[in-house]
């Protein structure tokens, strides 16, 4: 069995203020972080259809904590996502360890109807998407054609293949 965990972006265009959108304040844009000086070489097509997009909500499932919090406090004191495996008997393979998710429940996040009927994957995508849409303070009802998420899994869908190949 593979669990994987779930990372997401809650992405605004940067001419919208979450301000406007019933969040936190003003979206802006930071150069912080780079090093090299840009390219002033004018890439005209690119800049035709190039829009400036702010990150404003984060959210995240990960072996190391249950959001984006908890994940970055224990990065910084090096704790380590991996353990004993306990959601299945692994007493037949060489490997008894795995970065599981701990004190991960998806009704906090997902309706526990709609999370019995998702594989795991989808609960852990849907509650980050969730939690970075709480962490931006944006009401995205208000324009939703403004707002995006990416969303990024490592790979996914593997509980409910194992399933099939099981039942076939």
């Amino acid at each position: 069995m593979v669990v994987s965990s779930g990372f997401c972006l809650l992405i605004c265009n940067a001419r919208t203020s979450s301000a406007s959108m019933g969040g936190k304040g003003t979206i802006g844009s930071s150069s912080a972080g780079r090093s090299a000086a840009p390219d002033t070489t004018p890439n005209y097509y690119a800049l035709r259809f190039m829009r400036r997009v702010v990150i404003t909500g984060v959210g995240m499932v990960s072996p190391l904590g249950s959001d984006a919090e908890s994940t970055w406090t224990s990065l910084v004191a090096g704790d380590s996502g991996a353990g004993p495996i306990t959601r299945f008997d692994p007493s037949e393979y060489a490997v008894r360890f795995a970065c599981e998710l701990k004190d991960y429940e998806p009704t906090t996040w997902i309706d526990r109807k709609q999370a019995r009927r998702m594989d795991t994957f989808s609960q852990f995508a849907v509650s980050a998407a969730r939690m970075a849409e709480a962490d931006s303070g944006l009401v995205i009802a208000d324009a939703p054609d403004r707002v995006g998420a990416a969303i990024a899994t490592g790979i996914g869908g593997l509980t409910a293949f194992e399933d099939c190949v099981r039942r076939l």
